[in-house]
């Protein structure tokens, strides 16, 4: 696999393993801010990881490098932006029959 598919792997892997963390834990215990957190360092961990190899195979010249460090940052930024409407929509229904008929 060449190092250019492999950044983009890098992207998807953090899509998938935060959202399943966050996922994961908010239908486990119910609290937002522990699933936002818990994939939060997921993700930070992931980026770091991909920002760092990329950062060492990278051939190009370093202004080409830091832009795709640069994607990196913002590919960061997206995935906790989804994560976070993910968690709000699921924190919002309502946990037994009773509260969806309204009492």
């Amino acid at each position: 696999m060449s190092a250019d598919l492999l950044y983009w792997v890098f992207m998807g892997i953090s899509y998938v393993a935060a959202g399943g963390t966050a996922l994961a834990v908010m239908l486990a215990t119910r609290r937002f801010a522990r699933a936002f957190f818990y994939s939060l360092a997921v993700n930070a961990v992931i980026h770091a990881i991909a920002s760092v190899w990329w950062f060492n195979v990278s051939d190009t010249p370093l202004r080409f490098t830091l832009g795709r460090l640069l994607f990196y940052f913002i590919d960061f930024v997206n995935v906790q932006v989804l994560i976070t409407f993910a968690l709000i929509s699921i924190k919002k229904q309502p946990d037994t029959p009773s509260e969806k008929q309204g009492g």
